[in-house]
């Protein structure tokens, strides 16, 4: 797509240092080794996979991936340079595309892939394509980024719902409980800080003001199923 001009990519910037910096006093809070010198990437590569604390440090990770969003380009409207290419996720450029075929953008990617059926590397390692992208596609592709954030917005309200809900179900009967827990994300004046209570595995938000990058005891103040809402307060 890059090489004919024409296309659609995810993108993502890099987090700024207070970001990575909040990500490591998470895992330290969990009790994973996370050491300045390790990326997240290679902390989260450590992890085994049947730990809870994997599932709960890869929460804490998404805050690494805001920003991300969609790019979609022409030789009439082409990217304002290659940072406005890349996704720092995966350190390169992104298509939007899965196999098999389950998103908007997937349709339109595997169009404009198509269309650019022959594809060679020239002498000095770039790429280059033929063919050309059908005008009905080319011309459908600057409403993409706006419909696909709109339809990913709904679909994660969606899935947090229906996490809220059955942490308030397994939690409701524990109210006034104290558990062992470790914070995830502070609060910023608007929120309340986020915390992973290790057994049963949750993540809620906790009045008060947890300490980072430590092991705590929070006490269970609202696990309502009716409302989806589970809160902790610190100090227990």
């Amino acid at each position: 797509m890059l090489a004919g001009g024409t296309g659609l990519l995810r993108t993502l910037p890099a987090p700024d240092e207070s970001t990575v910096h909040q990500f490591r006093q998470a895992a330290r809070a969990l009790g994973v080794d996370a050491r300045d010198e390790q990326s997240p990437g290679e902390i989260l590569a450590s992890l085994k996979p049947d730990d809870p604390k994997a599932l709960a440090l890869n929460s804490a990770a998404t805050k690494l991936l805001r920003g991300s969003g969609h790019l979609a380009f022409s030789p009439d409207n082409p990217p304002e340079n290659n940072g406005a290419t890349w996704h720092a996720g995966v350190a390169s450029q992104y298509a939007h595309a899965t196999a098999p075929i389950r998103r908007l953008g997937d349709r339109f990617v595997s169009e404009v892939a198509l269309a650019f059926g022959g594809e060679w590397v020239a002498h000095d390692g770039s790429a280059q394509v033929s063919g050309e992208v059908p005008a009905e596609i080319a011309d459908a592709l600057p409403e993409l980024p706006g419909l696909l954030q709109n339809s990913g917005r709904v679909a994660a309200s969606v899935e947090n719902e229906c996490i809220n809900l059955a942490e308030a179900v397994a939690l409701q009967d524990a109210v006034s409980q104290e558990f062992d827990a470790g914070l995830l994300r502070a609060g910023d004046g608007e929120h309340h800080a986020e915390v992973f209570v290790y057994e049963p595995p949750v993540i809620a938000q906790c009045r008060g003001d947890v300490p980072a990058g430590e092991h705590v005891r929070v006490r269970l103040v609202e696990a309502n199923p009716t409302t989806r809402k589970v809160r902790f307060e610190y100090p227990a």
